[in-house]
């Protein structure tokens, strides 16, 4: 189900159960800081209906005024992939959550102005 809540942080969510304390918090911070590209909600899709099993964690990333995810985070076996949804791309495969989520909303990225997202070819 699609969050409606403006700005509602991973924190509020009792899911996540798949990730360190570790990573819940660099996702709650990284959230934050995202809210300058439009990101408004972030939920735990592990757990929904998929047609196939899925990997250890699914992460849906949404920005105000979408109803689907506007990228999907990956997560299996300590190694993680950003599905672009809109672009129908994948990314490499990254070594952490917090690489994955750097290459939405870049950790260094200013807090003001251009939100600097990498293209995704920057990833791959």
């Amino acid at each position: 189900m699609r969050a409606t809540e403006e700005g509602r942080l991973a924190k509020t969510n009792p899911a996540f159960t798949e990730l360190s304390a570790d990573e819940r918090r660099r996702l709650r911070s990284w959230q934050s800081r995202a809210k300058q590209i439009g990101v408004d909600a972030v939920e735990d899709l592990t757990r929904r209906p998929w047609p196939t099993p899925v990997s250890r964690v699914v992460v849906g990333i949404f920005q105000s005024g979408s109803a689907t995810a506007r990228w999907l985070v990956v997560g299996r076996d300590r190694t993680w992939v950003v599905a672009f949804c809109a672009e129908r791309e994948v990314s490499r495969t990254l070594g952490s959550l917090s690489d994955a989520l750097d290459v939405i909303y870049p950790s260094t990225a200013p807090e003001q102005g251009e939100h600097g997202r990498r293209h995704i070819a920057a990833a791959t």
